[in-house]
């Protein structure tokens, strides 16, 4: 129940971040007051890089501009620290589960080979 509720917050958190960059780019267009990339980031550092990865490349945006900035080099940390988070996330195991065990006669059985 516990691993449903975290992909269900971490996919909520990839569609913020994915609309989050279209209404930076939309701002952009416009010419309006845009998201900062430490915002764009910080929204990342939650889980949420694929979904901000996702809509750099379907809106094209920040893509034309040199990727050696730190905007780049922050996201690529960040999308370890999401890999790091999921894997013990999904690692996990809630208080009073057991592991479940072959029962005595299978495990004779499989001894014996």
């Amino acid at each position: 129940m516990l691993k449903k509720i975290f992909l269900i917050l971490i996919i909520i958190m990839n569609i913020a971040a994915f609309v989050t960059v279209k209404i930076d780019k939309d701002k952009a267009i416009n010419g309006d007051y845009r998201i900062s990339e430490v915002k764009l980031v910080a929204i990342s550092s939650f889980g949420a890089v694929p979904g901000t990865l996702l809509g750099f490349k379907v809106f094209n945006h920040k893509t034309n501009k040199n990727k050696k900035g730190y905007l780049w080099d922050a996201l690529y940390l960040v999308a370890v620290q999401n890999v790091i988070l999921y894997t013990a996330a999904l690692a996990i195991k809630p208080k009073g589960t057991k592991e479940k065990t072959l029962p005595l006669y299978h495990r004779r059985n499989i001894d014996r080979y």
